[in-house]
């Protein structure tokens, strides 16, 4: 299976000879055998209860750090896809078992994971600093999916729209100094726009082409904005736009 889990090189008990530490060379030898079994439902109670017995370790009360890793670890894994299907749920519960979580232990990883998967799907959502209506209903998909509540998977949005304006802000502000030195000003130009800052900056855009025919470089030098209800409400860009200087041999 490996996926989330790691073999342990060599044999447990020379592990064990080595670390001095059962209760950590347990969990080891627990995580060995997920990782060697083609699923989770392989390792079955009685093999992990025989392996705790024969290093005197009582998994209920030890390492419950370790058991919630191990756990958080795998609901991850089954979330990369962003989906939860009804085999894996049934492969998660027999985990739960093996590892003997109890309820509440689980609401608390499965919401640490929940906040984990959906930030993760915003920030790819956001790279090109815009949400369309597809990637709208794929968030609301992911998160009823999720069961992350209406006000948390607004919170990581929100949160992750702030990262991406300011990496827009900052890619807005950057120049290449070969591309600065072989270019020719030939207007400023306004965009706006209700929806993002790269809609305004293509509404710029559209007003430059049709007054340069030629037009082969944009800089935004102004960037500004009104707020609705304490979020952004729009868009106001300026930019220099013109063509391009041909370098003299």
């Amino acid at each position: 299976m490996a996926g989330p889990f790691q073999r342990v090189p060599g044999s447990p008990d020379a592990s064990s000879r080595l670390l001095g530490r059962r209760s950590s060379v347990t969990l080891q030898a627990i995580e060995d055998l997920l990782a060697r079994a083609d699923c989770v439902r392989d390792v079955t109670s009685v093999v992990v209860s025989d392996l705790c017995a024969a290093r005197n370790v009582d998994l209920r009360r030890r390492l419950s750090r370790g058991r919630r890793q191990l756990y958080h670890r795998y609901l991850k894994h089954c979330f990369e896809d962003k989906v939860l299907t009804p085999g894996e749920i049934d492969e998660l519960s027999h985990l739960r078992g093996l590892l003997h979580r109890d309820a509440a232990d689980r609401v608390e990883v499965h919401d640490a994971v929940a906040v984990e998967v959906y930030g993760e799907a915003v920030e790819e959502v956001l790279a090109d600093f815009r949400l369309d209506d597809d990637e709208a209903a794929f968030l609301r998909g992911l998160r009823e999916s999720l069961d992350l509540s209406e006000d948390a998977a607004a919170g990581i949005f929100e949160e992750g729209r702030v990262r991406a304006r300011e990496r827009a802000l900052k890619e807005a502000g950057t120049q290449d100094q070969q591309f600065v030195e072989h270019r020719a000003a030939a207007g400023a130009f306004t965009g706006r726009s209700s929806s993002s800052l790269e809609d305004a900056i293509d509404d710029a855009l559209t007003k430059a082409s049709i007054a340069i025919r030629e037009l082969h470089w944009f800089e935004v030098t102004h960037i500004a904005g009104y707020v609705e209800d304490g979020r952004t409400g729009g868009w106001h860009v300026t930019l220099s736009a013109g063509l391009r200087v041909t370098p003299r041999s």
